[in-house]
């Protein structure tokens, strides 16, 4: 039941996860828009920003785990030391991890390496990209994982940060 029969419904869509021989191919396997670099920035429309910071240790990027995809949370800790979560920047999508010398986290593993990020890109709106830009230059951001798995929950995430800025 649900197993997907016809080549025209899998053109043009990508896979969630990862696919392997014998396995059944599902609708919920499949998404219409791609996670990777190359499509996060072709979706870019004008309304949407994709915006890089600093990971300034390993701890602030949480231990190298962050992923293409994944829903993460803002901490932002200012000169004197208060750590807070800017409502503005509770849930952000993840474009991609960049290594110190600028390589994709997700080519460098396929190359074999081990990638540790230096800095992360994340979907956001103009408002939210003036803020990360406003925290790279005068306080520590540390990310939180919020969420990683299917894309219409993460999708729940952002139509959730979407209504803090009267959209949706």
């Amino acid at each position: 039941s649900g197993v997907i029969l016809n080549l025209k419904d899998i053109k043009g869509k990508y896979a969630l996860s990862d696919l392997y021989a014998g396995d059944y191919l599902k609708k919920e396997k499949l998404s219409g828009t791609g996670n990777s670099v190359k499509e996060a920035f072709a979706s870019l429309d004008g309304d949407k920003n994709a915006v890089s910071f600093t990971v300034k240790s390993l701890a602030a990027g949480l231990s190298g785990k962050i992923t293409s995809g994944d829903i993460i949370t803002l901490l932002i800790t200012d000169k004197n030391g208060e750590t807070k979560i800017p409502p503005e920047l509770k849930y952000l999508k993840v474009i991609t991890t960049t290594t110190g010398d600028g390589t994709d986290a997700d080519k460098a593993k396929a190359n074999g390496v081990k990638p540790t990020a230096a800095a992360v890109t994340v979907l956001c709106n103009s408002a939210q990209a003036r803020l990360i830009a406003e925290y790279e230059n005068s306080g520590n951001i540390q990310v939180s994982l919020a969420y990683r798995g299917k894309a219409e929950n993460a999708n729940v995430f952002l139509e959730a940060q979407e209504k803090y800025f009267g959209g949706k």
